[in-house]
């Protein structure tokens, strides 16, 4: 019986380009230069990247009717995000908004690490990164996945089938 292991790792973008800075506040890329004031970090190289926590003070100030004020500054706490490794039926449960049981969840965070152990033979799994709890707030994820398998086959036999393979020429 083959067994697999998940392991994610994710943290969101903290500096952003011009356009994933626009895209981050839902405006154009000529919209976002004409409308935000935050000024962008310039990188010993001449790049510039624009910080995602100043962005949020701004959106913040804009919320709360001051448009130019970045003073009050608090950390963005609606940055999390909730990450799931669901089976197939259990992904159109919670896909129509339904509660499902799942190989993994998070709960709501804005880095961590999934491991969930994925059960044995064959079948369709999602990993889902869900906004649901703050969907008003674009959200950048970075995630490096790996899926790490043991396959039921013993060493030497897949070998000696890639060989036979090899050998046929195919």
């Amino acid at each position: 019986m083959s067994s697999a292991t998940l392991q994610i790792n994710w943290q969101p973008k903290r500096m952003l380009t011009k356009s994933e800075a626009a895209h981050h506040c839902g405006r154009t890329v000529t919209r976002f230069l004409i409308e935000c004031p935050v000024k962008p970090v310039e990188f010993g190289n001449g790049d510039l990247r624009w910080d995602v926590q100043d962005l949020g003070v701004w959106i913040n100030s804009l919320k709360a009717g001051n448009r130019r004020d970045k003073s009050g500054a608090e950390k963005d706490s609606d940055n999390n995000i909730e990450v799931y490794v669901l089976t197939d039926s259990a992904f159109t449960v919670w896909q129509n908004g339904y509660a499902t049981s799942s190989l993994y969840e998070s709960g709501k965070t804005a880095t961590g690490t999934v491991q969930a152990d994925i059960p044995a033979g064959a079948g369709v799994y999602y990993l889902v990164f869900s906004n649901k709890a703050a969907q008003k707030t674009a959200k950048d994820v970075d995630a490096t996945v790996a899926l790490r398998y043991k396959s039921w086959l013993p060493e030497w036999f897949r070998r000696t089938k890639d060989r036979f393979w090899n050998w046929v020429g195919t």
